[in-house]
């Protein structure tokens, strides 16, 4: 009795082994889903990663380019205020008329003209008359002229 007693004992033993090893091998099965799940979430995590970083260079050229163009479009307003000045400047240095001063200037380069056409049409009328004598002295010289030689031509013949 003895003996199935211990038998009893190494059964009892071996069952709670056996329930051991069942709860080990469950508890064994539980990590491997454990890893391998581990695993699928290191290779999701490393894509991530890489997309991560490819988002941060993309951002990185990006801002680079943006800040280029920045700086292009500073140079230019710099400059487009530059010629604003210059311009308000030459504006500022024109002596620009009122519709006034246009007006009483209008008026006096308009005597001004008429004085000069009145003395223009007093000096070509003078030079007509002038002219107007020296035709007439001309035909009176190419009468007289004419008159000498016929005088000649007179004389000639009848001598």
């Amino acid at each position: 009795m003895k003996e199935i007693l211990k038998l009893n004992k190494i059964v009892s033993s071996l069952e709670d082994q056996a329930k051991q090893v069942t709860e080990f091998n469950g508890l064994l099965t539980s990590i491997n889903e454990v890893r391998v799940q581990l695993d699928s979430n290191k290779a999701q995590l490393y894509e991530a990663t890489k997309a991560h970083e490819r988002l941060i260079k993309d951002n990185r050229d990006n801002s680079k380019q943006l800040e280029n163009k920045i700086t292009g479009f500073e140079k230019q307003l710099d400059a487009i205020v530059r010629e604003q000045l210059s311009t308000s400047e030459r504006i500022g240095a024109l002596d620009i008329l009122s519709p006034k001063d246009f007006s009483k200037g209008l008026r006096a380069s308009d005597k001004t003209i008429i004085e000069h056409l009145s003395r223009l049409y007093q000096r070509i009328e003078t030079i007509e008359k002038s002219q107007q004598m020296v035709r007439r002295n001309s035909y009176f010289l190419l009468l007289l002229y004419t008159l000498s030689m016929l005088g000649v031509f007179y004389l000639l013949v009848s001598s």
